[in-house]
């Protein structure tokens, strides 16, 4: 065995073609899927193994033989099993990706980008592990299948992968591989251009109960980068946009809004708790008459050890939770661990409690510590 394994160290790697087989008996329809081995590589020398152990140790495992189109099988053995017809259930990450190694579609270097991009572009949504595709992918895959339907098709990105392998190993040139990609891609794209250049494609619109303050319409749900958002049913005539959260806010109550306990410094107002892109902050009332913005923040309740003022708890650029003193910059006290009521027993200075650990310590170098 060490032997094999010195040998083996030295050898390529094997190349395993992913190979789904489906044929047809007295009109029905069956499936077997599994693997050729296309070049042995360092795997020959455990081929003795793979005979004797029949795959438990991973080699030959559901192994295939190689096959032609259009080949008649021998039947060998005949195993029953009942089983009932269930609704095919929706994909998750890890189906997606095992759809995509079945395909021979990608690598796994770009099985989570790929997932990525779709889910970002709103061609799905997660709804906890489960991928839903949205009516903005139905339509896009719909146009891709219409307008190329050979670049969509699974064979083509498996063959894709097939000749950069040859690329790789020198027995095809890259030129000869994009020449032939290419000229049939070009005349798609650009009959895609003249088809779809006129086209307008209309989504479902959905209604709200927001009434454009401008001009009257009954506004209508769309989705950006950011997320939902509604907007008036007139555009371009009429560019009027409101957040979700906040677009009713003329009827909420005003009790249940986060002020900040300081005023605008500009107009007086209250400073109320919004949403952006980059996370909560706290943006004058009288927006957009007043655009005026401070960085969120929440009090702690613990005096600052340096000064007696309060400890807030702040956020960086990055989201990421820090506490320090709200007379910044006259007193610099920083802190990233939360820091505690209770006093160090050795040294009477305050005391940190590490963040998700049950372990705290005291701020000075006393040496105080308590839990893990």
């Amino acid at each position: 065995m060490i032997w094999d394994r010195f040998i083996a160290s030295q050898m390529s790697a094997a190349l395993i073609d992913t190979v789904v087989c489906d044929f047809e008996s007295c009109g029905y329809i069956f499936r077997a899927s599994g693997e050729t081995v296309k070049f042995p590589g360092y795997k020959a020398v455990y081929e003795d193994l793979t005979e004797e152990d029949n795959g438990e140790n991973g080699y030959g495992k559901n192994r295939l033989p190689e096959l032609q189109l259009d080949e008649k099988l021998k039947q060998e053995s005949i195993s029953k099993e009942q089983k009932f017809t269930q609704p095919p259930s929706r994909f998750t990450e890890g189906s997606l990706v095992k759809i995509l190694e079945e395909k021979g579609i990608g690598r796994p270097s770009t099985y989570t980008p790929t997932i990525t991009t779709i889910i970002s572009r709103g061609y799905i949504k997660r709804e906890g592990k489960t991928l839903i595709p949205t009516e903005l992918g139905f339509v896009t895959t719909e146009l891709m299948k219409s307008s190329f339907p050979h670049i969509v098709d699974y064979n083509f990105t498996a063959k894709m992968e097939e000749d950069l392998d040859k690329v790789e190993s020198g027995s095809v040139d890259y030129i000869t591989v994009l020449n032939e990609f290419y000229g049939d891609f070009k005349k798609q794209l650009d009959e895609a251009e003249k088809k779809l250049k006129d086209t307008k494609i209309e989504l479902t619109k959905i209604e709200t109960d927001i009434i454009c303050d401008k001009c009257g319409a009954r506004m209508i749900i769309k989705e950006g980068r950011y997320g939902k958002f509604a907007a008036c049913p007139n555009y371009p005539e009429c560019k009027n946009t409101h957040k979700l959260d906040s677009a009713d806010s003329k009827d909420k109550d005003p009790s249940k809004e986060v002020l900040a306990d300081e005023k605008c410094k500009n107009c007086g107002a209250d400073m109320v708790l919004r949403k952006g892109a980059f996370g909560s902050f706290f943006a004058c009332r009288n927006y957009p008459d007043c655009k005026t913005t401070m960085p969120y923040y929440k009090d702690s309740g613990i005096a600052c050890p340096d000064c007696g003022k309060r400890i807030l708890m702040k956020q960086t650029k990055t989201k990421k939770t820090f506490y320090s003193c709200e007379n910044y910059p006259e007193c610099s006290f920083s802190v990233w661990d939360i820091p505690q009521e209770k006093r160090c027993p050795r040294c009477g200075d305050l005391v940190l409690k590490k963040k998700n650990k049950e372990f705290y310590y005291c701020r000075s170098k006393c040496g105080w510590s308590e839990g893990k």
